[in-house]
């Protein structure tokens, strides 16, 4: 305290003249050498806090999410583009679908034909004609199986005789007539289900070996005779329309064409990317042609013959299965990532995108096909410039 006190006095006698006077008054005082030391002491605490107070923490903002593209697995259809030759005519090519020899031809130059009549009779085995047969047999199937009917009824009128009372020596016949007709019912069974669909199959596959016309007209040249041999492709015959056609001819090759589903409408696009039309193939070649190609052709009505020009090239988008036979995933190849040492696709969880390794098949077109199979509803992205663990929302 004392050495307190000789301090203070110091500091004093530098700033105050009068120091005796105010010395004497702090030796007879201690409190206030108490509470002024105190108040010297939280002075220094205050400075002491303001100049130690840490600087405010600026909050750093959260990074928007990434708006991204995506392809829905069992949703969303995967497409590729083909080129096609627009032909507007009156004169309407008839070509083979299948390979065979000319059998028997309908019609002459000048004939008059209505869309859907037969006009050649193809055979391939040069006139066994095992396409009628087939069918024959199935009729005469179907026709055993209709005898069932009829051996039914005569099943129930003996159950009903067999339930009147008074049963006499005659039921043990009936009996016997029963079980034998139930027999019967039995090897007929499978005939009365599938005899009818076999019949249409039948007919279906014959319908191939008989050329048919697909427009109304007149039919200006016939291209082949009795005893040629055609392959799919080739012309037939030329009819003249009233109001004339317009087609599209697309060739893709063996691999697209493989992939290549019929069920979905194909469209023709513009070079504005919202205007399109959807057009449905009326004939796909199962075989190829002599170019090596498989055949597509459109036959597209007045309305939209209208927004094409004749003999132009019009770009299609073909729609593709979303699987093959094993069930592996068809994907848009702008999809995949590809890396030194693996490829990978970037997929949709929990509002982030999360990076998956997978292996490419086969690559069809625009397309690739997978080694693996995605879930259904799956969302494959389709940004090229994403981070796995990148926080993404989808486009509209």
């Amino acid at each position: 305290m004392l050495i307190s006190l000789e301090f203070l006095n110091l500091a004093i006698s530098m700033f105050t003249p009068g120091k005796n006077r105010l010395s004497a008054i702090l030796k007879h005082s201690p409190f206030v050498l108490f509470f002024s030391a105190l108040a010297i002491l939280f002075a220094v605490i205050v400075i002491a806090g303001v100049y130690r107070q840490p600087e405010k923490i600026t909050s750093v903002p959260t990074k928007e999410a990434t708006r991204v593209d995506r392809f829905i697995v069992g949703t969303n259809t995967v497409t590729t583009t083909a080129s096609a030759i627009v032909k507007k005519e009156t004169l309407q090519p008839l070509v083979a679908l299948t390979s065979g020899v000319v059998q028997s031809v309908f019609v002459h130059p000048g004939s008059r034909v209505s869309a859907g009549a037969p006009l050649f009779h193809l055979s391939a085995d040069y006139g066994t004609n095992r396409a009628k047969l087939e069918t024959l047999l199935a009729k005469k199937n179907q026709q055993f199986a209709l005898d069932m009917a009829e051996l039914d009824r005569e099943i129930l009128s003996l159950e009903k005789q067999k339930a009147r009372p008074n049963k006499t020596k005659i039921d043990t016949e009936t009996d016997i007539a029963l079980k034998q007709l139930k027999r019967q019912r039995a090897e007929l069974e499978f005939s009365l289900s599938s005899g009818a669909l076999s019949v249409d199959i039948s007919r279906a596959n014959a319908a191939v070996w008989k050329p048919r016309a697909i427009v109304s007209g007149t039919i200006e040249h016939i291209a082949v005779q009795a005893g040629d041999f055609v392959t799919p492709g080739t012309l037939l015959a030329m009819i003249r329309t009233e109001k004339g056609a317009t087609t599209l001819d697309a060739f893709i090759d063996p691999t697209l064409a493989r992939a290549f589903d019929i069920t979905l409408p194909s469209h023709i696009l513009f070079q504005t990317e919202a205007e399109s039309i959807a057009i449905t193939p009326s004939f796909f070649s199962q075989s190829e042609t002599k170019d090596g190609f498989f055949a597509i052709r459109y036959l597209l009505s007045q309305d939209q013959s209208a927004q094409v020009a004749d003999n132009t090239r019009v770009t299609l988008s073909l729609p593709l299965r979303t699987e093959n036979k094993e069930k592996h995933t068809l994907i848009p190849l702008d999809a995949l990532f590809t890396h030194t040492n693996h490829t990978s696709i970037f997929i949709e969880r929990d509002g982030k995108a999360e990076e998956q390794t997978v292996s490419v098949q086969e690559i069809f077109g625009n397309a690739a096909l997978l080694s693996e199979t995605l879930p259904i509803d799956t969302s494959v992205l389709l940004n090229r410039t994403l981070v796995a663990g990148e926080t993404i929302t989808f486009a509209q």
